[in-house]
């Protein structure tokens, strides 16, 4: 039975490692093969460092600081080589080293051919540990140094390694890969722009604060949690790049800072879908009741996932796989929701057709979701979207250089349906469109009222005056009265001239 431990200090940049390798007889070999599951690695070979990309004359600095030898067959010792691929080599003997694939010995993972091969323990006797190599690199690509037993045994070995690419100085001073380094100006920019938007917003509630809905202080909250998410994901770059090493409670905040982000978005989706404030004063009790219940399950499964290391362990999957079902089934319920708003607000605008008091503003809340509602479909496809960009433009087979472009593609999507949940949920002067109507001067006795605009009352219709009567010297026959004229209106006219109009278009 094959077991391996490997301890991570960071991500690829500066790394302390203690591999196990427990070793495998052929028999057993055989038998795991026959079980039914994934892909499985054989039992003598492990990553310490995983896709690294770094330039030419970036360095490589491995130590070797202990070394265990168990059930080595009387054998002095065992070798173990630290071998270094580049990107085309390791595509390669990612193959081999999976047990489904044939090979005729485990020893021909020692011996593929690499850019950098450390056998320990070193040919010089007299090596005494810690063993240090320290390795050059002689051409651009994305490196991944691998370990593996070159013997019948079980080992352990620790260590640390180190990679190092030039920064911008010219000195061998930045510890982020080649395909990271366009994430810190990234997130600064971010963090401006989400740090501007507070601001604005800020200021419109304050300008309209008579009219500011409650949803509006919800996505308040929701740009505050974004721009600290930014903040935290800058600050765990910025630690990496000068440091090496990841700094563990800034990689569990800004994981905890993302899951705060998108549950804080996904709520202020769902209110605003719903009219929350804005179309209504509050939900009935069966629809708070019910967006509590999920709000609690989907913090909880958000915040696990973000607690839970290693990441790619199967528990922390299955929480992975939870939160993704739980975003699926609110942003269905979104949809829904909209399509619902929208249609009673079409309901209102057709039954209020004529009422030059309501229907302004049941039109521009109208617009403003049916604009969402577009907006909000793009933006469930995009992840189909950006996914074949990345396969087929960014990071093609072969091309590693410009990864940070599939992250910088998914916050200009986030900050999209930010700016446009922004617009629909902003706070607007619900009596403009009342006095547009009515042509009235904006300093109406109605402008501070909280209460809606009421029509004015109609006024009793007024009879002509009478013109003086003339006598008529051919006749004596009195001059009938002036009739009285009253306002009227002819609906089936009118309908019908819209009509025209609509046609001549």
């Amino acid at each position: 039975m094959c077991f391996a431990a490997l301890w991570w200090g960071g991500d690829g940049i500066e790394t302390s490692f203690d591999l196990r390798f427990e070793y495998e007889d052929p028999a057993s070999l055989l038998a795991g093969q026959t079980t039914v599951g994934g892909p499985r690695l054989r039992w003598n070979t492990q990553s310490v460092v995983a896709g690294f990309g770094v330039e030419r004359g970036a360095r490589v600095e491995l130590q070797v600081t202990d070394l265990q030898v168990a059930g080595a067959n009387d054998a002095t010792e065992v070798p173990v080589v630290f071998t270094l691929y580049d990107n085309d080599q390791w595509r390669a003997y990612a193959v081999l080293k999976l047990r489904e694939v044939h090979i005729r010995s485990n020893f021909v993972l020692c011996h593929y051919p690499a850019a950098m091969r450390f056998t320990i323990p070193p040919p010089d006797s007299l090596a005494e540990l810690p063993w240090t190599l320290l390795f050059d690199v002689r051409k651009a690509s994305q490196f991944t140094l691998q370990a593996q037993v070159c013997d019948d045994a079980s080992v352990n070995v620790s260590g640390r390694v180190s990679m190092v690419n030039f920064g911008y100085d010219g000195a061998l001073s930045e510890h982020l890969g080649v395909q990271e380094l366009g994430l810190r100006p990234l997130y600064k920019v971010l963090f401006v722009v989400y740090l501007a938007a507070m601001v604005l917003w800020i200021l419109d509630c304050n300008i309209w604060r008579r009219n500011v809905p409650k949803i509006c202080y919800v996505f308040q909250a929701a740009l505050q949690a974004k721009a600290l998410s930014v903040a935290l994901k800058l600050a765990f770059y910025s630690e990496r790049s000068s440091h090496g090493q990841a700094n563990t409670p800034l990689d569990i905040a800004q994981d905890v800072g993302e899951s705060a982000t998108s549950a804080a978005l996904l709520g202020v989706s769902v209110l605003g879908s719903l009219g929350w404030s804005i179309t209504r004063a509050r939900l009935s009790r069966r629809e708070t009741l019910s967006l509590l219940l999920l709000a609690v399950i989907y913090l909880v499964v958000s915040f696990n996932k973000a607690l839970c290391r290693p990441t790619d362990a199967p528990q922390c999957r299955g929480f992975v796989l939870s939160e993704y079902a739980l975003q699926s089934m609110m942003m269905l319920g979104v949809i829904v929701a909209l399509n619902f708003t929208i249609a009673q607000l079409k309901l209102a605008a057709s039954y209020e057709r004529w009422n030059c008091f309501v229907t302004p503003l049941t039109y521009m809340k109208l617009e403003q979701f049916q604009r969402f509602r577009f907006v909000f479909l793009g933006y469930l496809l995009t992840p189909t979207f950006l996914l074949l960009v990345n396969l087929l433009v960014v990071t093609p087979p072969g091309y590693w250089r410009y990864a940070w472009v599939n992250t910088l593609l998914a916050e200009v999507t986030t900050l999209v349906i930010v700016t446009n949940i922004g617009l629909v949920v902003r706070p607007v002067d619900t009596y403009i469109y009342s006095r547009i109507a009515r042509s009235t001067a904006s300093d109406t006795p109605n402008h501070e009222s909280p209460d809606p605009i009421e029509p004015p009352p109609l006024e009793a219709p007024q009879a002509d005056p009478v013109r003086p009567q003339t006598t008529d010297t051919t006749t004596t026959r009195p001059a009938a009265p002036a009739p009285v004229e009253y306002p009227s209106a002819n609906t089936d006219t009118m309908m019908s001239g819209l009509a025209a109009i609509e046609s001549n278009r």
